[in-house]
């Protein structure tokens, strides 16, 4: 082992360079996304500031940080009269759809870390309620394989989401 891979300090130092370096990515796509000047600035960099709280788990930064960051959606046109409305009202401050597209995209990147384009429409089809022998069926398969390689698959997005979240040491 090296010397400055043992040495604390330099670790400290790489990652705080690390952290400014992909700080300064998102910033840059935020940026980006707010020249044309049509999407809501509060939504853009409340995105901004999750994506970078999962900068550490996917692996193509600035793809995500773009696809997250430009689906923000374009301002809403308000007239004073909708403002009088208490529902319109309510529906400025709701951002939970940001959560949904983040969570999308983060599902996204994980499923791309499966091995096989089989496995990821498997393992997608299980997820939206079909069942293993359904699978077996539609993507005519040997009985018991979708249930089989829907196991393989869990355990490979396990593994993949548990390294992602291990610190770096």
């Amino acid at each position: 082992m090296s010397e400055k891979a043992s040495d604390p300090l330099a670790l400290a130092h790489a990652k705080d360079e690390l952290h400014r370096q992909q700080q300064k990515l998102i910033l840059e796509i935020a940026n980006r996304a707010l020249d044309n000047g049509n999407r809501d600035p509060d939504q853009v960099f409340a995105v901004a500031r999750n994506v970078r709280l999962r900068a550490h788990l996917v692996n193509n930064l600035r793809a995500y940080a773009t696809r997250a960051i430009f689906r923000v959606k374009s301002k809403p046109q308000i007239h004073e009269e909708q403002l009088v409305d208490t529902r319109h009202a309510a529906a400025l401050v709701d951002d939970s759809h940001v959560d949904k597209i983040e969570a999308r995209i983060l599902v996204r990147e994980l499923l791309e870390g499966l091995s096989s384009d089989s496995d990821r429409e498997i393992f997608t089809r299980r997820m939206k309620g079909q069942t293993c022998p359904e699978i077996d069926t539609a993507m005519q398969l040997k009985p018991g394989t979708a249930e089989i390689r829907v196991t393989v698959c869990k355990n490979a997005l396990r593994r993949v989401f548990q390294n992602k979240l291990k610190p770096s040491s």
